[in-house]
C-alpha cells in the first residue's frame, strides 16, 4: 500500500515537472513568435512610411526621444536613413548637434 502511495506521488511530481516544461516552452516560443511578427509589421511600417519615394513617404514624421546618444541616437538615424522627417528631443543639445 506505501509503495503504490509513493509511486502516485512520485508520477505526480514527474507529471507536474513535465508540464511546467511544456508551459515555459510554450510561454518562450510563443513569446518569440510574436515578436517576429511584430517585426515584421515594422519592417512593412518603414516599407510604406519610410522609403521616401512615395507622396505618403514624403509626409511621414517620427518624434524620437533621448536622442542626443545612444539608443536614442541610434533609432534616430536609422529612421532618418529610412526617410523619416524627424522630431529629435533631447536635453544636451550640444550632443543633438553631433547627431544632426
Amino acid at each position: 500500500m506505501k509503495s503504490s502511495t509513493g509511486l502516485l506521488l512520485a508520477t505526480s511530481f514527474l507529471a507536474l515537472l513535465g508540464l511546467k516544461k511544456v508551459v515555459e516552452s510554450a510561454w518562450f516560443y510563443g513569446g518569440n513568435l510574436w515578436w517576429l511578427l511584430w517585426r515584421k509589421s515594422q519592417v512593412e511600417s518603414y516599407k510604406r512610411y519610410g522609403n521616401g519615394e512615395s507622396e505618403q513617404a514624403k509626409r511621414s514624421w517620427a518624434v524620437v526621444t533621448g536622442a542626443s546618444q545612444g539608443l536614442g541616437a541610434a533609432y534616430a538615424i536609422s529612421l532618418a536613413k529610412r526617410g523619416f522627417n524627424l522630431v529629435l528631443i533631447a536635453r544636451n543639445q550640444e550632443q543633438l548637434q553631433q547627431v544632426k
